[in-house]
């Protein structure tokens, strides 16, 4: 099937920092699984995969006890040995993304990037990544902002860049 947009029509890129970018979700999912194990409980898979657009909402319904680990507990917690694990192992992009990151930036192109999870922790994960050209923006989950797959947030994002949804690549 022939796909007609090109790079020319290009005026805004926004790509997913957890999934596209890097492979954060399944870190995620792998160490949400052992902490749950560790605390007698099992993870549904499929409930995790539904709640996947948002932090707050991934975390809210955790297996495990609320009296044991709170939410805020929990995804402080989750994030922390996260970040702990990058650190030391080092956060690695996905293929491809140093080459479309530097055509961005010799096209001029800006680059959003948005996480189902809150600024500070998304932020403090992309000043470990080893990319040379970042991208513009990293936008984290916002309590105000409808959780993806909502398009409130790509909305907003197009507005802000005075760009038409056929000249985005999502």
């Amino acid at each position: 099937m022939y796909y007609p947009q090109s790079t020319k029509d290009i005026r805004l890129v926004i790509m997913s920092f957890d999934d596209v970018m890097f492979d954060l979700t399944h870190l995620r999912y792998n160490y949400y699984r052992r902490l749950c194990r560790l605390y007698n409980t099992q993870l549904n898979r499929e409930e995790f995969i539904r709640n996947i657009g948002s932090s707050r909402i991934m975390f809210k319904d955790s297996p495990i006890d609320h009296a044991l680990l709170t939410t805020e507990a929990l995804i402080d917690k989750i994030e922390t040995d996260l970040y702990s694990y990058c650190r030391m192992y080092g956060l690695k992009s996905k293929d491809g993304l140093s080459e479309l990151m530097e055509l961005l930036k010799q096209r001029q192109i800006p680059c959003v990037a948005f996480s189902s999870h809150e600024l500070k922790y998304a932020q403090s994960l992309m000043n470990l990544a080893m990319l040379y050209n970042k991208p513009q923006v990293l936008i984290g989950d916002h309590p105000d902002i409808a959780p993806l797959p909502d398009g409130e947030l790509f909305d907003i994002i197009m507005q802000q860049y005075q760009v038409k949804p056929e000249n985005t690549l999502v």
